[in-house]
This record gives C-alpha cells, structure tokens and sequence, in this order.
C-alpha cells in the first residue's frame, strides 16, 4: 500500500495482515490456552501417586546444663532421628460429575474464544475495507478537483468579461469569485486527504 497520487488504490493483502495483526494473535493464543485447560479438567479423570518424604528429631535439656554442643547431644538427636517415607494414591471416585462439568466448561470456552478469533478476523477485514474504499473515494476526489478548479476560473473570466461590458452586476462576479477559491481550496483539501487515506492504508501494512 505504497503512497501515491496517480494510478490505482493499492491493495492491501487481508491474509499477510492478517497473519501478523495483534488482536487475531492474541485471539489464537487464547483459543491455545483453553485446549490446554480442557486436557488439565481430563486429567481430573486419573488417579494420582503422590510420594511424601520426612526427617525429624528433636533435643530436650532437661538439667538446663550448658548448651554448648557435645559428643552426648550429637548421640542424643542420633537416636531420636525418625524418618519417615510414604506412598499416596487418589482415585477420583465420586467426583466424575464435576469433572464432566469442568471439562464442558473448558470446551465451552475454548467454542467462545473460536467466535473471538472469528470476531476479530471480522473486524479486521471491515477495517481494511473501510480504508480502502475510503482511500478509492479520496482518489477520485482528488483526480477530479482540477478539472473543477478550471472550470471555476473559466466561469470567473466569463463573468469577468460580462461585467467589465455592464452586463452583468457585482454581486454575480463575487460570487464567481467565491466559487472560484472554493474549488480551489476542495482542490488542496482533496490532495492532503488523499495523502491521509493512503497511509491509513499503509499502516496496515508496515
């Protein structure tokens, strides 16, 4: 969609933009996300090991002698040592109904970030269309402002010539006049907004 005052509107490749465009990328990993959370409900389903490990002892000073370490209170916190490992397992039994639950809830959202890709893929494509034609209508304004520039100056010249002959009054050659800077000025007015609509159009594309 490169700027230009002549020719045809570029056009912009909805599928490239589309590609790269942050709000369908931010849709897609969304719709990721969800698939991810539907095989975390399912997990629910499975039986589940846990393996639990623990270390403990304990000292009492019961003659409040001095708290200085030694070879009797290593053998102390020796013998007290207690270890203890263990083994796990949950069966998911009466939880079924919640985890069906679960899981249609997660594909039910994964089903709505789909319609949010889908919005989004919409949206995108309106706007690109919406810049397009607005930059074919701009073009079209601009290609034929000259023409009424130069009809407004023959006009002006005509009523001109009728008004130095006294054939015509003073308020007839103003408002010539009037026409004549107006079509100019939709003729400047034309060209900028051309410039606008085409990096409208160029913005989707960088």
């Amino acid at each position: 969609a490169d700027i230009n005052e002549e020719g045809e509107t570029p056009v912009v490749n909805y599928e490239k933009v589309a590609e790269s465009w942050p709000s369908i990328m931010a849709a897609k990993a969304q719709i990721e996300a969800s698939k991810a959370q539907v095989n975390v409900a399912r997990s629910d389903y499975y039986p589940t090991l846990y393996l639990q490990g623990g270390l403990r002892t304990f000292y009492v000073n019961f003659f409040h002698r001095d708290m200085r370490w030694g070879s009797w209170n290593k053998k102390f916190l020796d013998k007290n040592m207690n270890e203890v490992i263990g083994l796990h397992l949950k069966v998911p039994i009466f939880n079924r109904f919640q985890t069906r639950n679960n899981i249609r809830s997660a594909k039910m959202d994964v089903m709505n970030q789909s319609l949010a890709l889908e919005e989004a893929r919409l949206n995108l494509s309106k706007e690109i269309q919406t810049a397009q034609t607005n930059a074919h209508v701009a073009r079209q304004k601009q290609a034929s402002a000259p023409k009424a520039v130069d009809a407004a100056a023959v006009s002006l010249s005509y009523e001109q010539e009728r008004y130095d002959a006294v054939r015509s009054s003073v308020f007839d050659l103003l408002q010539a006049r009037q026409k004549h800077l107006e079509a100019r000025q939709d003729a400047v007015q034309a060209k900028y907004e051309l410039m606008i609509r085409q990096r409208i159009l160029k913005f989707y594309t960088e």
